[in-house]
């Protein structure tokens, strides 16, 4: 298990462990990691060329913006991350916010 943290660009305190790696699946997903944002800390805005990804919200609030378009997320939400498309997220909340990234190289 690999600990980021605060890499850079991110605002706060984020954490990241890569649960899996690339090379223990047999299918094009390539993700699979647990996040952590501290409150009032964000994502850096940042997109995926290749790879399509889904984060589903453990626990917390926040806000996540896909393009233009923000909505708010919080425990048991999923959000769909096109490739190519700008993303980012910030826990608006006063408690962490916990999330699975989950993701996979488009065909």
């Amino acid at each position: 298990m690999n600990t980021i943290q605060s890499e850079s660009g991110h605002e706060g305190t984020v954490a990241q462990w890569k649960l899996l790696r690339t090379d223990d699946f047999l299918s094009s997903m390539n993700t699979f990691n647990a996040n952590i944002l501290a409150p009032s800390s964000s994502v850096k805005p940042h997109q995926h060329e290749s790879d399509e990804q889904i984060w589903f919200i453990l626990s917390g609030v926040g806000i996540v913006k896909v393009g233009d378009e923000e909505k708010e997320v919080r425990e048991g939400d999923a959000v769909y991350l096109p490739p190519r498309l700008t993303h980012t997220m910030r826990n608006t909340g006063t408690y962490p916010l916990r999330l699975l990234a989950i993701g996979a190289k488009i065909k």
